[in-house]
């Protein structure tokens, strides 16, 4: 009985999981970033900033992307319960056989 509970705990983080995702998909379908490019791209030209290069819009795209970082902990959190999960369903495993 302690294993079938162990495994509806698993199915509960894949379905979480399956959220998290979703919900990552669904902001980055909404994001659009092109605005704040071409904000930059603009300063750049109004400022005459002798090192606008390609490189220099990497600040810019690190910014937007964290706002993604809080799937990814959510994900990382998930694995890690899914991994001591597993653990006691392998020690649970090995019990009932022994």
């Amino acid at each position: 009985m302690e294993l079938r509970r162990l495994l509806d705990q698993l199915d509960d983080l894949r379905r979480a999981r399956a959220k998290i995702v979703e919900r990552a998909r669904r902001a980055a379908e909404m994001d659009d970033i092109k605005p704040r490019i071409l904000q930059h791209a603009a300063d750049a030209v109004r400022e005459q900033w002798a090192d606008a290069d390609p490189a220099s819009f990497a600040q810019v795209l690190d910014a937007e992307l964290t706002k993604y970082d809080t799937f990814q902990d959510d994900l990382k959190q998930n694995r890690e319960k899914q991994e001591a999960l597993l653990a006691r369903i392998e020690v649970n495993w090995i019990l009932q056989d022994g």
